[in-house]
């Protein structure tokens, strides 16, 4: 009976491990978070072009070297603002706020080959709804392809 009690524990234990357990690539999401400051720092250099969509977007997209380095998106209607971070060609990462429902909402997407690899939400912890994850995929990708299109 103690061996049984003893293995019930060890199985919790062990599955309370596994679900807390990051969905994000600790080595994936500290390069990136490099890349956005190694950016950050370039802007110093940067030339900028200013353009609003007619969807009431406002874009600020920066250039180092002729090469896209960032996009900063501002909505006048709606709290909207996100800044996306590219490095050779590829999407990187992305910071949001929306205000949903009354309340400002925050989010911190990590990009590897355009494919989504980390969401954090407001208090930086791993979303795991894997249909929030899609939906957020799905609507960044597209948003950044508008912005892309706009901006070259």
């Amino acid at each position: 009976m103690i061996i049984k009690l003893i293995f019930v524990f060890m199985f919790a234990a062990a599955a309370n491990f596994v679900i807390a357990q990051s969905t994000c690539n600790e080595q994936d999401v500290f390069e990136i978070d490099r890349i956005k400051q190694e950016i950050e720092t370039s802007l110093i250099n940067a030339k900028d072009v200013k353009l609003t969509l007619q969807t009431g977007e406002n874009l600020l997209a920066f250039y180092v070297e002729g090469k896209l380095v960032k996009i900063s998106v501002d909505k006048d209607d709606s709290f909207m603002m996100a800044e996306l971070f590219f490095k050779d060609g590829f999407l990187r990462h992305i910071s949001a706020e929306e205000q949903v429902n009354g309340k400002l909402l925050s989010s911190y997407m990590y990009f590897k080959d355009d494919k989504l690899i980390c969401y954090e939400d407001s208090q930086q912890k791993d979303v795991k709804d894997a249909k929030k994850y899609r939906k957020a995929e799905k609507k960044w990708l597209k948003n950044a392809e508008r912005y892309l299109e706009a901006v070259q």
